[in-house]
């Protein structure tokens, strides 16, 4: 599969996170029609705290790497997870009764790591390391909230979602040859 054609996709469906929430914000049909009551269960607040979490580490860990990598498509692509990635924290943050997770301790060394490595070759490949771990991480957390078999009907097509769009990453971050 071709890259350019993969992260040329990408961008199309970057924002579709961000106008989500802003539908179900405005008090839209998204958030009538997905049967939600308004009440989270357990799983649903652990699925929201884990993915907010681990897809923060590729949020920040993304933004340094807009500055820092030399590879274009590698950049283009920090430039889209950093699109999505705050697309769905939005649509997340929505959903959530209480205020968004920090990122842990993992988190935050990856990120200072990063911010610590010079630009090159090195960190072309410590960055694109991280996505994919970070990245099948995510996955997890979605496969096992789906699994759950949770009730909330908007939190279930979110998960699915993101689901699909985290495979899709996997498949192009494995894909590069650095």
């Amino acid at each position: 599969m071709d890259r350019r054609l993969v992260i040329a996709g990408l961008a199309a469906v970057a924002a579709a996170p961000a106008a989500f929430a802003q539908g179900s914000a405005a008090g839209g049909t998204a958030g009538a029609a997905t049967g939600s009551t308004g009440q989270m269960s357990q799983a649903e607040q652990k699925w929201i705290q884990q993915t907010m979490t681990t897809g923060a580490v590729a949020l920040e860990t993304s933004r340094v790497a807009q500055k820092k990598t030399s590879d274009e498509d590698l950049k283009q692509f920090a430039k889209f997870e950093v699109d999505e990635q705050e697309g769905l924290a939005e649509v997340l943050k929505s959903m959530m009764p209480s205020g968004a997770p920090a990122k842990d301790a993992k988190g935050e060394e990856m990120v200072q790591k990063l911010e610590q490595e010079k630009a090159g070759a090195g960190f072309d490949k410590a960055y694109l390391q991280g996505q994919i771990q970070g990245h099948r991480e995510l996955l997890q957390i979605q496969d096992a909230f789906l699994k759950s078999g949770g009730q909330n009907r908007e939190a279930m097509n979110v998960a699915k979602l993101a689901r699909g769009r985290i495979q899709e990453h996997i498949e192009l971050l494995e894909s590069f040859e650095l």
